[in-house]
């Protein structure tokens, strides 16, 4: 991996993942308190490929059942826009093409992907966007001021979907099986910081020790 001049904040995320949506503004504040001590990047974990591509009438049973245990521990809404996938039951669901659109993203703003992170799953799991399609893209990458023909070049591109497989293979290794997972990368050391959703309160207060730890090494 790559190194950086600070340690590195490992956020394993999915775009169709729930629990991902609902540590969104979790992750996303400790971004913005710890700008200065931690680089924050996010990996995109391939949850919905291969074989368990497939219409979200699969899932429906089961996500409305759960959304709401997501709304209640988390505090996050799922849209009505979202909520009406799940009674139509048509929408394809598939992890590849927004992990695309996050490493093509990623190469214009490697440490902004957090946002955008946060940005991807409101539009789909808030306002119901279809992220297997261009259009929905277009309209996030705005207010990043990304030229939209470069993205669509970047996101048709065979450079760009191998990476992206690459990075699911990396998960994968790293034995990485669920999602939000956070990992810290200390010069080539990662460590796992949580898994599953935690709350803002008890992910700062790990990332302070780690802080501690690099500063105070036994």
């Amino acid at each position: 991996m790559q190194q950086y001049d600070k340690p590195l904040i490992l956020y394993v995320y999915d775009a169709l993942c729930g629990w991902c949506y609902g540590f969104s503004p979790v992750i996303k504040k400790a971004a913005e308190v710890f700008e200065n001590d931690f680089y924050f990047v996010t990996v995109s974990g391939g949850m919905i490929t291969g074989d368990r591509i497939g219409p979200i009438s699969q899932m429906a049973g089961y996500i409305k059942k759960a959304y709401k245990g997501v709304e209640e521990k988390t505090g996050i809404t799922f849209g009505e826009g979202y909520l009406k996938l799940l009674d139509e039951g048509t929408y394809l669901n598939n992890s590849i093409k927004p992990a695309i659109a996050m490493s093509v993203f990623k190469s214009f703003f490697p440490l902004r992907s957090i946002e955008f992170a946060h940005d991807l799953q409101a539009a789909h799991l808030y306002n119901g966007k279809d992220l297997n399609g261009r259009d929905v893209y277009f309209e996030l990458i705005e207010k990043y001021g990304i030229d939209k023909e470069e993205f669509l070049a970047r996101l048709n591109s065979e450079k760009f979907q191998q990476q992206t497989f690459q990075e699911f293979d990396e998960v994968k290794r790293l034995g990485i099986t669920g999602f939000p997972t956070v990992l810290v990368q200390i010069n080539d050391e990662i460590f796992t910081v949580s898994n599953g959703f935690i709350n803002y309160e008890e992910l700062a207060k790990r990332l302070i020790v780690i802080q501690d730890n690099i500063k105070n090494p036994q």
